[in-house]
């Protein structure tokens, strides 16, 4: 049901940054109320393949926040509206409490008492070099041009449309509700299954204004230019995605071809989510581009894993 509120948010026509910031206020929740050592037996005890997938998903999500937050100054600043600059303020304090959630709860489980600033360094070390290269490359330059130049309102708008639309919207809701699923089905770490929920409902909102966003672009004559954004940034995301770093663990046809179709999922669901969000915002001409340019990524980034690891992507399994 959660889920199905999320999307209606997101897509909403009616949903305004006003809107925004006043779910905001309603929703807000704090780091210290979720007692994070209370999962860490639990945690210690989860079987290594569930407990290497989990670890490495928080790290990515952990790493992702922190850059988020870091990047997220010069959209406020150039903000068109005071509304707008109102809600995405408001956006800088969940970026920074997200951070400050997963960071905290894999120091809190893994007992870790290295100072918080040097855990974030090496979880950044154990990030995907894809995950690193959107967001510390390719999303940096484009608040970079925003910041160079608040006034340059067609960067503004294609900041937002990679930020909050294909990196949030595509990946990181779809990631976060994989991860919140497994740990469902997991049933032993309450606290981590809590924070995501938490995490999921901010996010929410945070797509709902880039669908805004986007949509206000349309209506005022820069279709072109979030449209090309979209198209331009899919394959960041994408690479992500795929992680072609990251190994499948087992050779046994059965749990490659399950593990085929998991990912098959998640590819599909963050693929049509994108697509969801493009027709919202007035963009339906786009759909087949997008389409064509994510297929085109995943079969790249499908193939330098193939090249990495020496064997086919457990993809290939379903064909």
């Amino acid at each position: 049901m959660t889920a199905v509120l999320d999307e209606q948010l997101i897509d909403d026509r009616e949903t305004t940054p006003e809107s925004l910031y006043l779910r905001w206020e309603r929703q807000n929740w704090a780091t210290q109320d979720l007692p994070m050592t209370a999962d860490r037996p639990a945690w210690q005890a989860l079987r290594p393949f569930l407990h290497q997938e989990l670890r490495a998903a928080l790290v990515e999500l952990a790493v992702g926040e922190v850059a988020v937050a870091r990047l997220l100054t010069p959209l406020v600043y150039a903000a068109p509206t005071q509304a707008a600059q109102f809600y995405l303020s408001s956006q800088l304090v969940d970026e920074s409490r997200h951070s400050i959630f997963f960071l905290g709860y894999l120091q809190a489980v893994e007992g870790s008492t290295e100072p918080p600033h040097a855990y974030a360094r090496r979880c950044r070390a154990d990030a995907s070099d894809a995950t690193v290269e959107l967001f510390d490359a390719y999303l940096l330059e484009q608040t970079e041009r925003v910041r160079r130049d608040p006034d340059d309102l067609d960067a503004w708008y294609a900041a937002v449309t990679t930020y909050h639309v294909v990196a949030e919207g595509a990946l990181a809701l779809v990631v976060l509700r994989s991860v919140a699923e497994a740990v469902r089905r997991c049933g032993q770490l309450p606290v981590l299954a809590q924070g995501l929920r938490n995490v999921i409902r901010d996010e929410s909102r945070h797509v709902g204004f880039g669908v805004w966003a986007m949509r206000h672009a349309v209506d005022n004559g820069r279709r072109q230019i979030v449209g090309d954004q979209v198209l331009d940034a899919v394959p960041y995301v994408v690479h992500v995605l795929v992680g072609p770093e990251r190994r499948n663990p087992s050779a046994l046809p059965m749990v490659v071809r399950a593990r085929g179709r998991q990912l098959r999922d998640q590819w599909d669901t963050a693929r049509d989510a994108l697509l969801r969000r493009v027709r919202a915002t007035g963009l339906d001409d786009v759909d087949a581009q997008v389409t064509e340019v994510w297929r085109a990524a995943e079969e790249r980034a499908v193939v330098d894993y193939e090249n990495r690891h020496g064997v086919p992507h457990p993809i290939r399994s379903l064909s």
